[in-house]
């Protein structure tokens, strides 16, 4: 049963990374060029609204996605997967994996839910309401709800009104942005890695302050392409590690289609009752044990000799706050993975 468990989960979350970890291809020109360079968007100083406004606005330039051919490579899996699938904000995908054997994942959400079948001995339909992903026993090996993985690619968004420390630059050309993220279950905090020139989230790291600032999930993004006619900018190539789950995973998109669906919606967003040989409903299984639990204070972790004490902005203002008084504490709700 555990192995099994361990079968779901493993091609679960790569299924989800694999939805959601798309980048933008052009066509090539002759000799292998690109069309159009991506330009420089931030100023040498750039302030943390500086960085916000070319993130934020790079990630609400795409509203759908369709993908037809993309492939997935993981030490969990001896053989890469031809995926096909699209994506509409906030929360509607639907993807589905092959190998040379047939059809290998259907798995999708809508609005409300979200499902995962598989092609594996049980080909059970598992589905569960993304408001109860807390309470549920997807938290057991997924320590960050699934749709905290738009971001893992690079659709950013930094909270104006939130809680940040930054940009430092840290290395020739990169800058670092360190953010406090309220989840129902504690605090964690999130590390980004942005290209000084043109914006890109290059890295991000997801640490969990309740748990001796462990490291909770990560992503990396490269080869970054610039599609002109959209103004967006997104990696071709993404690693993707989850430690909590043992995971890692490379995504790689040959071509994409952007704010364009092509697909009937009505069948795309909904649940495929008609597959599987059982169904799973995941709110009916046993809930884990609190993973996170809030504390009464906490560590932040820094990953510079500097301890992260973060800028409280309020009304676009700048102020200092200590790191205790700067937090204001959510209350815990259903769907609250939200920047403060």
């Amino acid at each position: 049963m555990a192995d099994r468990q361990k079968t779901f989960w493993t091609i679960a979350i790569v299924g989800i990374g694999l939805t959601l970890s798309v980048g933008c291809r052009l066509p090539k020109r002759p000799g292998g060029a690109f069309a159009t360079p991506t330009p420089v968007l931030l100023p040498e100083q750039p302030t943390f609204e500086d960085v916000a406004r070319v993130v934020n606005a790079n990630s609400a330039a795409v509203q759908q996605l369709q993908v037809s051919n993309a492939k997935l490579r993981s030490p969990a899996i001896p053989m890469s997967l031809k995926a096909r699938f699209a994506l509409e904000k906030p929360r509607q995908f639907r993807l589905t994996a092959e190998s040379i054997r047939g059809n290998e994942l259907d798995m999708g959400s809508n609005e409300r839910e979200y499902w995962i079948w598989m092609n594996d001995e049980r080909s059970a339909l598992f589905h569960g309401r993304h408001d109860q992903f807390y309470q549920s026993a997807a938290r057991s090996i997924l320590p960050v709800p699934p749709h905290w993985l738009i971001e893992a690619i690079g659709l950013v968004e930094l909270d104006l009104t939130g809680e940040h420390d930054g940009p430092t630059r840290i290395a020739p050309g990169q800058l670092e942005i360190r953010s406090i993220v309220s989840t129902p279950a504690g605090d964690l905090e999130k590390v980004s890695v942005i290209d000084a020139s043109h914006g890109w989230v290059l890295e991000q790291r997801v640490y969990d302050l309740a748990a001796d600032d462990r490291l909770i999930a990560s992503a990396s993004g490269s080869d970054f392409e610039y599609y002109a006619a959209t103004g967006v900018s997104l990696p071709r190539k993404v690693e993707i590690k989850l430690p909590p789950a043992n995971l890692e995973f490379t995504i790689e998109v040959e071509r994409h289609t952007i704010n364009q669906l092509y697909a009937d919606r009505a069948l795309l967003w909904t649940l495929p009752y008609d597959i599987g040989d059982e169904q799973v409903d995941l709110e009916q299984m046993s809930s884990p044990a609190p993973r996170y639990v809030q504390p009464e204070s906490v560590n932040r972790r820094s990953t510079s000799d500097r301890r992260f004490e973060p800028t409280y902005r309020r009304d676009f203002g700048e102020g200092y706050l200590p790191p205790r008084q700067a937090i204001r504490r959510l209350p815990p709700s259903e769907d609250a993975y939200r920047y403060r």
